[in-house]
């Protein structure tokens, strides 16, 4: 399986330029890198099990909207790509490469995108990230669940109000700032109420 990351640039960094960021964010240095620097310019390098391919040169009407949005004058492109056999391995490959693909972003007064997720990060600030394919949005959710009574804590609807707060406050905005919840609990069955 394999991680990509995208950095757009308005300065074009040299290849050697590379070496010295990748030793900055690696703990093996450059001893991690396997390509020349020399030869074939077209060629990716190899950062240790990362592989660079840039910098190419970027025409304004191939960055992607959501890019072009946030990020004006970008003329290279650099394409970070790693492959990874476990979860574990997973986290620190990518954690690596974003640290390099952050540096890059930042030399070439860039931006970065995560290729899986479609986020646009400026530094250690995401600063967009790539609209639903058709521009869908919901305007409701249904959960149903289903649990013993007698395995239900007293203050269920409660917990469930909170954990909503939390984690899916976006779709909660009428709770937040201008409604009311009511909660009731019985033996025989919980409710929530929401109103404005």
């Amino acid at each position: 399986m394999s991680y990509d990351l995208t950095v757009y640039t308005k300065r074009e960094l040299a290849r050697f330029a590379l070496q010295d960021l990748y030793s900055a964010v690696s703990a093996n240095g450059a001893s991690g890198m396997k390509a020349r620097l020399g030869g074939d310019a077209g060629k990716p390098l190899e950062f240790g099990g990362i592989s660079v391919n840039g910098p190419l040169a970027v025409e304004p009407e191939d960055i992607p909207g959501h890019v072009a949005k946030v990020a004006k004058g970008m003329r290279y492109l650099y394409q970070l790509s790693t492959s990874y056999q476990s979860e574990t391995n997973m986290a620190v490959q990518v954690d690596l490469m974003s640290r390099f693909a952050r540096l890059i972003a930042d030399q070439g007064s860039g931006v970065w995108i995560d290729e899986q997720s479609g986020e646009v990060w400026r530094g250690e600030r995401r600063i967009a990230t790539e609209p639903l394919e058709g521009g869908e949005r919901y305007d409701e959710v249904e959960f149903q669940w289903y649990v013993l009574q007698s395995a239900l804590p007293s203050d269920a609807v409660g917990i469930y109000v909170d954990a909503c707060t939390r984690w899916l406050l976006g779709g909660c905005p009428r709770l937040s700032r201008v409604g009311t919840a009511t909660a009731s609990h019985s033996s025989t069955s919980s409710s929530l109420m929401l109103s404005n």
